[in-house]
């Protein structure tokens, strides 16, 4: 648990920080915003195929999280489903969430 909170710490900082000033994401269009995410996650050694998918799936996860479902439980389910190991869930988590549910992004 402790691993998967540093690394959506440390994967926020370098995702959500320069987003919130180069440009607003709020002002981006979901493929806009899809082709930020797929390129984060690229870059960071996350393994993406299919843009559409990831922007789907990083709409599911903001759903489930203004559900209420715990951030570790989330990633837990997005590693399982996509077969990333924690670090690329966290990865995942902190660009997706600056994208499509920046109330999420830790502070």
């Amino acid at each position: 648990m402790r691993g998967i909170l540093t690394a959506i710490l440390c994967t926020t900082a370098v995702v959500a920080a320069p987003a919130a000033y180069a440009d607003p994401l709020d002002h981006m269009t979901d493929a806009q915003k899809g082709k930020r995410l797929v390129q984060v996650l690229r870059t960071n050694g996350v393994p993406v195929t299919d843009t559409k998918n990831t922007i789907l799936m990083a709409q599911t996860m903001c759903f489930s999280l203004r559900q209420g479902q715990p951030v570790p439980s989330v990633i837990a389910d997005v590693s399982s489903t996509t077969g990333w190991d924690n670090r690329q869930a966290a990865m995942f988590y902190g660009a997706a969430s600056a994208g499509w549910c920046p109330e999420f992004v830790p502070q």
